[in-house]
């Protein structure tokens, strides 16, 4: 899929471990959230399952910025 495929190569642009993401059992908008989560410096082991609806990832990812921005 063209949006995966997108997904990692702007990973591989900003020097993120794309490795994490990489892989089909992720859709674009949950690579998006691992992607921008691993920027920012995130656990995004807290959302790196393709179990979680891409919605809820993104939900994860801001609420983990929120925290930290506390820190």
């Amino acid at each position: 899929n063209w949006s995966q495929i997108n997904e990692i190569y702007r990973g591989l642009k900003q020097h993120v471990d794309v490795s994490l993401f990489a892989d089909r059992k992720f859709d674009s908008s949950q690579m998006r959230q691992i992607r921008l989560g691993l920027i920012r410096k995130l656990d995004v082991s807290q959302y790196l399952d393709e179990n979680i609806a891409s919605t809820e990832t993104t939900e994860i990812r801001k609420r983990l910025e929120k925290e930290k921005k506390r820190k």
